[in-house]
C-alpha cells in the first residue's frame, strides 16, 4: 500500500511501523499520523500507540480508521483472493473503549468519532442471493470507525 502511495503522491514521506518501532523517525518529528485499516493488524496497540507518540508533535493529529471491532467479534473477516484461493488476514479485536483509553493515557484528545453501519446507503455492494442474506442479518450492524486524536 505504501509503494501505492508513493505512486500517487511521489513527494509524500511515509514510514512503515516495524515491530511498533519507526526507527527512522525522531521524536516529535511528525505533523499526522493516518491510519487506514491497520489497527486491528497489529497485536500489541499499547506499544504501537507509544511510538506513535513518540513522533507525533504535540498538537499534532492522529485519524484511525478500521473495520469495527463489533464486527470484527462477530465473525467479520479480512480477506482477499490470490489465484482463486481466499487469503484470510488474522485480525487483532481492538475495543473502542481500549482505543479511547489508551489515547487518553497517551494526552490524546478525542475530536470526534464516526461510527459507519450496515444499512440502505452501502446495499449495492452486497451483490447475489447470498450476499444480499449477509446484508439482512447484519442491518444496522456497525461495520468501520474513524476517530480523530489531538495530541495535547
Amino acid at each position: 500500500m505504501l509503494n501505492k502511495l508513493h505512486y500517487k503522491y511521489p513527494e509524500a514521506e511515509t514510514y512503515l511501523l516495524q515491530e511498533n518501532n519507526l526507527k527512522e523517525s525522531k521524536d516529535g518529528s511528525c505533523d499526522i499520523i493516518i491510519s487506514t485499516l491497520v489497527v486491528a493488524h497489529i497485536q500489541n496497540l499499547e506499544n504501537a500507540f507509544i511510538e506513535w507518540s513518540r513522533v507525533l508533535k504535540n498538537n499534532g493529529e492522529i485519524i484511525i480508521t478500521d473495520f469495527h471491532p463489533l464486527a470484527l467479534q462477530k465473525g467479520a473477516t479480512r480477506s482477499f483472493r490470490y489465484k482463486d484461493k481466499p487469503v484470510y488476514i488474522k485480525n487483532h479485536v481492538h475495543s473502542l473503549k481500549k482505543i479511547r483509553t489508551l489515547a487518553k493515557k497517551l494526552k490524546w484528545e478525542e475530536v470526534c468519532l464516526i461510527e459507519k453501519t450496515i444499512d440502505e446507503s452501502v446495499k449495492g455492494f452486497f451483490k447475489g442471493d447470498e450476499a444480499l442474506d449477509v446484508f439482512r442479518n447484519n442491518y444496522n450492524m456497525p461495520i468501520l470507525y474513524g476517530i480523530h486524536f489531538i495530541k495535547k
